[in-house]
């Protein structure tokens, strides 16, 4: 068994084991950024998600939850900071930031979103938006998007006759369930989630100030929208995919690696790898310098 790591997902309310993200995913992840595409991003994230926790997609992973493992995932496989660039709002110029992950992920431990509605008989559990479902929003009217939300939204569906885990429908069906619930109740349910947006968008993920002119040049809320997670997660994996290619060359040139056996290394082995060669180099060369040895090298100092 490779490596694994607890991570604890306020959504479930429980701790999972996850496994780090390979050479081979991580690539495949920022090639979805190079695309330009959400909806292979969506995909290519996703499958990282279910590499590193298998089954948890299935198992009522919310949106916020798979920010979460995305996070410490970054942090574990690749780098625990994060280098961002922004632009300085007055000023147009470009600066470099360092974000350190940890501080994100502490922002996300404490978050609670479950509730229940309960009309007449019926009573529905309900939290946020599921990752699985995260497709279905795209491109979608106003209209498609209200019941889109309800049907990813609710966890379970509990009558006087009938208890419902909404988790085992196809999402259609649960779009079709969805539409049919009583207008009061699905109001509560809306409600509930404005007030969940509302009690997130104070947090901060990401608060970015100019060095320039001391104004905030990049400002990112946590938020329940499945739009601005999207986009928070994409500035976790803006690695320039040609660094990862030419490490991957060095490796395989000057160490003699297999190429299958990096592509299953997490990124963070493959640079460590290289600094460790490249430290040997630099103490080779410092120790053939000449003037560098003496002719009491090696001599007790006590003689």
């Amino acid at each position: 068994m490779g490596f694994v790591y607890n991570v604890f997902l306020p959504g479930l309310n429980k701790n999972v084991w996850a496994k780090e993200i390979t050479c081979r995913s991580y690539k495949a992840l920022i090639k979805s950024l190079y695309s330009k595409d959400d909806e292979s991003f969506i995909l290519h994230s996703n499958n990282i998600v279910e590499q590193i926790v298998p089954g948890i997609l299935q198992g009522g992973l919310n949106v916020i939850d798979k920010v979460v493992l995305l996070v410490n995932a970054r942090a574990v496989s690749v780098n625990p900071d994060l280098k961002l660039t922004a632009t300085c709002v007055q000023t147009k110029q470009s600066f470099e930031y360092t974000v350190r992950l940890d501080e994100i992920f502490n922002k996300l431990s404490n978050i609670q979103y479950s509730s229940q509605t309960t009309f007449g008989e019926i009573t529905v559990y309900h939290s946020i938006a599921k990752a699985k479902d995260e497709q279905w929003f795209l491109n979608k009217t106003p209209e498609q998007l209200y019941t889109c939300q309800l049907a990813s939204c609710i966890d379970r569906i509990e009558t006087k006759n009938e208890d419902v885990d909404f988790s085992k429908l196809a999402f259609e069906d649960r779009c079709a369930v969805a539409e049919k619930l009583p207008m009061q109740m699905t109001t509560g349910i809306l409600k509930h989630l404005l007030k969940v947006e509302a009690n997130n968008t104070s947090c901060k993920l990401l608060s970015i100030y100019s060095p320039f002119s001391k104004q905030v040049a990049v400002e990112t809320p946590l938020s329940i929208d499945t739009n601005i997670l999207r986009e928070f997660c994409k500035l976790l994996f803006t690695d320039d995919l040609n660094n990862i290619y030419q490490l991957t060359f060095n490796l395989v040139s000057s160490l003699g690696f297999n190429g299958e056996y990096i592509e299953s290394l997490p990124p963070a082995e493959m640079y460590l790898y290289w600094a460790l060669h490249l430290q040997k180099e630099n103490q080779q060369k410092e120790a053939e310098r000449p003037g560098t040895s003496s002719m009491f090298q090696g001599v007790p100092a006590d003689i």
